[in-house]
């Protein structure tokens, strides 16, 4: 495939199923490769793409289904995963919640669908085994087209992840669904982001980050099966062959760009504060601001 056009979504079933600290080691992992890594985040999330920058040294772009309509949003990704070998795309929340409780409309399930990206489902194995299965096959059979290719397991030692491999892939199998067991997240500090009432504690406050999530990542070049996610990224649809969309459409984004240019010795000097206490932004509003 073309350039631009591999890459996958982690997902899981609720918040706090260690989907940041599996998106930081991948794309250490796969940098560590010599592979060109872009990132994303569902939803109008600010921190967990600062964790983003922390390890590819690049902006995470925010897909957001309520800001963006789906047209906008295929080709903001296009653009942003243009020249890229592989995009991994964190997803938001639990795999099916939205902007409401009784609508997937916004989830983490709603953008894989519009630019048809292929899901591993990050899945936190502490204290559980054959509820593994009933917890997998529940979010499978939740929808008809899941998009789900692969289940990463969270929390698992070396010892048991084998047999846990082992029985999730057979039951999956009996219900007849053909999807791996790509690999494993052990018990490692190197895993471990804090947490408080906003979410995770930001970059800025964590000393040893970068040294941490390259550990994560050549972690898990040992215990995930990184020939095999590349093999599923390569299934994403090719976001450079998105539609143009309706005239109209064109017309309002077109009338969204247009904004006031000065040129010489008017041109207009914008500073943007950015330290600990300025952190939160959006890299598309960056843009606006450039544009």
């Amino acid at each position: 495939m073309d350039k631009g056009a591999s890459g996958f979504m982690l997902a899981a079933p609720a918040s706090g199923s260690g989907k940041t600290a599996a998106a930081c080691g991948l794309m250490a992992a796969l940098r560590g490769r010599g592979l060109a890594v872009r990132a994303c985040k569902c939803g109008p999330d600010y921190i967990d793409p600062m964790f983003h920058r922390e390890v590819l040294g690049l902006d995470s772009l925010n897909l957001d289904l309520f800001f963006s309509d789906p047209e906008s949003l295929r080709q903001n990704f296009a653009h942003h995963a243009a020249g890229a070998d592989v995009t991994v795309v964190e997803g938001v929340m639990g795999y099916y919640d939205g902007m409401g409780l009784d609508t997937d409309q916004g989830s983490s399930y709603d953008v894989a669908s519009v630019l048809g990206l292929p899901v591993i489902l990050v899945v936190p194995a502490r204290g559980a085994a054959l509820s593994l299965a009933a917890t997998v096959l529940g979010i499978i059979g939740f929808r008809k087209q899941t998009n789900i290719r692969g289940i990463l397991l969270n929390r698992v030692s070396a010892m048991l992840y084998p047999r846990l491999k082992k029985m999730l892939e057979e039951e999956l199998k009996k219900a007849g669904h053909e999807i791996p067991v790509i690999g494993y997240l052990p018990e490692n500090p190197a895993f471990r982001f804090e947490s408080r009432h906003l979410g995770l504690i930001t970059p800025q406050e964590i000393e040893g980050l970068k040294e941490q999530t390259a550990q994560a990542g050549r972690i898990l070049t040992e215990t995930v099966d990184l020939e095999l996610i590349l093999r599923i990224a390569g299934e994403a649809e090719r976001t450079d062959r998105v539609d143009k969309g309706t005239e109209a459409e064109e017309e309002r984004k077109e009338t969204r760009r247009s904004l006031p240019r000065t040129e010489g010795k008017n041109r207009l000097r914008i500073g943007i504060a950015r330290d600990r206490a300025f952190c939160f932004y959006y890299k598309d509003n960056l843009e606006l601001l450039e544009r």
